[in-house]
């Protein structure tokens, strides 16, 4: 009996195996013919060779462990496009109805999930394959040695870095309720995972009240641990104990100038020497990498087989509906209706031809089902939680530094990322998802030409984010005042008015990218590269810089470079960071505050070399003389330059696009 069993349950592993390899055969081959995926090898190989030589000519570090170690970031960063490649792989399927056919078949729900990721991981591993193959070769060159079965070890652990995500992405596709929700969760998934060490150092010195130094930090063994939870870090003290670099969780650059600068960092043999915990051995964090792969698709596949095939597409909706007191729904409705009202009534003072007016209703619709949607009050939620906390984690040398600018200063980092992911989020779809489904061929044909269409679809967005961002940050303004007791108006107003600016910048962008594609993975794919250039642009500046010029100052203090400032500052967010710093009264630069004071403080410190990349203009430029390009009032140029040349671009091909 026991025998039988054992026969029939091998028989059936056998065929599920045959089934799930066909699946990832399909999926597999689905994507790996695509010609925008293979963008993926350029961008490994261009970032890894800025760190084939990441300490210049001032710092002997050589060996070549360096020409397999150098993509280590560009892998990291290369994850990023599991959003795109595996966001949609199920929910998509089930909106279009799709997965009945597959579900039809005898794959079951668990063989799809495990499938579909397996196959748009690999598809994914291709071309990160070829990047990191690309670059180890000019580590070759430069070193004249490549140690090939390190390289082996790397790529093995490089591919259940790349498995672990899409695994991971594939799960929250298959666990949502639409494309939206798909698209949201996962990139806000990827974003937590990038920083997610500064997520853990916030909580951990909340709890203990504690501070967390970079180069030394506390010996906390739950604090490394919960650093090494994610797989970026796991990946990165997997890869640094392969290459002799150390069981630690940073890259291998900050690694070494820790060292160097006779800091810990967070190398573990330097915390704890030779006796550390178990926990933090480096089989550890293979297994939390493999632990990546099995724990989602294992919750993916339990949720999924429970889960009715067609989507239910106003769920979430309802919800909301239900648990929300009407009058407060409606009340908050009028209350963010009442800007839109004033812009009304000073566009039909100021304006007596009515048809030059053809897409204010086209705004005025847009406004109000975006007002009416889960998304504001869920993104008017965010804004005041990231303020809260920053304002709960702030170090007490930072606040007494920027004394009663404080209330308006903690605003900063929840207005670059939100508003900068509320256009992205809800704007990708305004064009090319009607153009999609046909609908805009119905709006096309209503009198307001294509251009009121474009231009009543942007500025609707616009006017709802600026209300819902506006009002959160009165809001936030007002706890910040009462708890520190301050009121700093004229930073209150000045950063009101650089967020409204660089919204409507990120708006543009978004509508126009929108606009030049006629599907909406095309479009949302468009808008997850402009989401992480902005994001990440103080990382691929230097790249790029390093690339074109042969040189950069990844380590290395800055000399006064006019143009290597400019181009730092190009980023919308860069550009409104600016501006923000500007208005409370800290240093010129494009970035964050507390980076900024820090800096300045640091200008007599030894440890200044490792702070020198957020390159403050008033610390490079210390004899004052501050070329007017690098000024404050330039970066409102720059946002108006990055809105206004890619929407006119946009309205210009609108106008002759088929639509069909």
């Amino acid at each position: 009996m026991n025998k039988s069993k054992l026969v029939s349950w091998l028989g059936n592993a056998s065929s599920s195996v045959r089934r799930v390899q066909a699946l990832i055969q399909r999926e597999f081959w689905l994507l790996v013919r695509l010609k925008w995926l293979w963008i993926v090898t350029p961008v490994v190989v261009l970032v890894g060779n800025s760190f084939i030589t990441p300490f210049g000519n001032e710092v002997t570090v050589t060996g070549g462990w360096i020409a397999v170690a150098a993509s280590e970031t560009a892998v990291a960063f290369a994850s990023y496009f599991a959003v795109p490649v595996a966001f949609r792989s199920i929910i998509h399927s089930r909106q279009s109805g799709n997965i009945r056919i597959t579900a039809g078949t005898p794959l079951t729900r668990s063989e799809i999930i495990i499938g579909t990721a397996f196959g748009r991981g690999l598809a994914l591993f291709c071309p990160v394959l070829m990047g990191v193959v690309g670059t180890a070769i000019l580590g070759w060159n430069h070193y004249g040695t490549l140690p090939v079965f390190l390289l082996i070890g790397y790529t093995v652990v490089t591919a259940l870095f790349i498995l672990a995500v899409v695994a991971t992405i594939t799960a929250i596709s298959a666990v949502v309720e639409s494309t939206v929700h798909a698209v949201a969760c996962s990139t806000v998934c990827v974003i937590v995972m990038a920083y997610w060490t500064d997520i853990v150092a916030a909580i951990h010195q909340f709890i203990t009240s504690q501070n967390v130094s970079i180069g030394q930090p506390p010996q906390s063994v739950i604090l490394l641990v919960a650093r090494r939870l994610t797989p970026i870090n796991s990946f990165f003290v997997v890869v640094n104990t392969l290459t002799g670099v150390g069981n630690t969780d940073s890259n291998f650059v900050d690694s070494i100038q820790y060292g160097l600068q006779g800091e810990a960092g967070y190398h573990v043999g330097a915390l704890f020497g030779s006796g550390y915990p178990i926990v933090l051995s480096p089989w550890v964090s293979v297994l939390i990498l493999i632990a990546w792969i099995i724990v989602p698709i294992a919750f993916a596949s339990a949720v999924f087989s429970r889960l009715d095939l067609p989507v239910q597409s106003d769920k979430f909706r309802n919800i909301f509906s239900e648990s929300v007191p009407r009058i407060f729904r409606r009340t908050s409705y009028r209350l963010g209706f009442i800007p839109f009202r004033v812009v009304e009534f000073v566009m039909g003072a100021v304006n007596s031809d009515p048809t030059s007016e053809s897409w204010l209703p086209i705004a005025r619709r847009e406004f109000t089902d975006i007002l009416r949607s889960l998304a504001a009050p869920l993104l008017f939620g965010l804004v005041v939680m990231a303020y809260l906390y920053s304002l709960t984690t702030i170090s007490p040398n930072i606040s007494s530094q920027i004394g009663q600018q404080l209330p308006a200063a903690v605003g900063q980092q929840a207005v670059t990322i939100f508003g900068l992911v509320g256009p992205v989020f809800l704007g990708y779809r305004s064009i090319a998802e009607e153009r999609e489904s046909g609908t805009i061929r119905y709006t096309a044909g209503l009198p307001p030409s294509r251009t009121s269409v474009l231009i009543g679809k942007g500025a609707g967005l616009w006017f709802a984010l600026s209300v819902i961002i506006g009002y959160a940050l009165i809001v936030c303004f007002a706890i910040g005042s009462i708890q520190t007791g301050s009121f700093p108006s004229v930073a209150f107003s000045g950063t009101l008015v650089a967020t409204i600016m660089y919204i409507g910048t990120n708006t543009a962008i978004v509508v126009a990218l929108s606009s030049f594609f006629s599907r909406g993975v095309a479009a949302v794919s468009a808008a997850m590269v402009y989401l992480f250039f902005v994001l990440f642009w103080s990382g691929i500046h230097p790249i790029i810089w390093d690339s074109i010029f042969g040189y950069s100052y990844i380590i290395q203090p800055p000399p006064p470079d006019s143009l290597y400032f400019l181009t730092r500052r190009l980023s919308p967010r860069q550009a409104v960071t600016v501006l923000w710093n500007w208005a409370i009264g800290v240093g010129n630069s494009g970035s964050s505050y507390t980076m900024v004071l820090h800096i300045e403080n640091a200008v007599t410190s030894p440890n200044l070399n490792a702070l020198t990349h957020s390159l403050v203009v008033d610390v490079s430029y210390s004899d004052g003389q501050v070329p007017i390009i690098l000024s404050p009032v330039a970066s409102v140029g720059t946002l108006a330059v990055w809105g206004i040349i890619p929407f006119a671009l946009a309205l210009r091909r609108f106008q002759t696009s088929d639509l069909t």
